[in-house]
């Protein structure tokens, strides 16, 4: 979508792994950071600001939730022209 983005993290097992590894907030802040300074970089724009402050998070737990969320995503492009976001809808 233009105005927000979806993905599926997925993270291995932890188990055996030093207490220092990564969190889900540290792997969503360092996608956020790396992110903006390619696009700011791009756009040569240093104070560009595109992230909000927050997340949204949801543990998938079976196949089933997991083909479910997949395909919403997929899917979720085709909502765009109706989108309350959309500048063409804001009138």
């Amino acid at each position: 979508m233009p105005n927000h983005v979806h993905f599926i993290l997925i993270i291995p097992s932890c188990r055996g792994i030093a207490r220092n590894a990564p969190t889900l907030g540290m792997l969503v802040g360092f996608l956020k950071s790396e992110s903006i300074k390619q696009i700011r970089a791009l756009v040569k724009n240093p104070n560009l600001i595109i992230w909000q402050r927050n997340y949204y998070e949801h543990i998938i737990r079976n196949e089933g939730e997991y083909d479910r969320i997949r395909y919403y995503i997929k899917m979720n492009l085709r909502n765009w022209e109706e989108d309350r976001n959309n500048p063409d809808n804001l009138t």
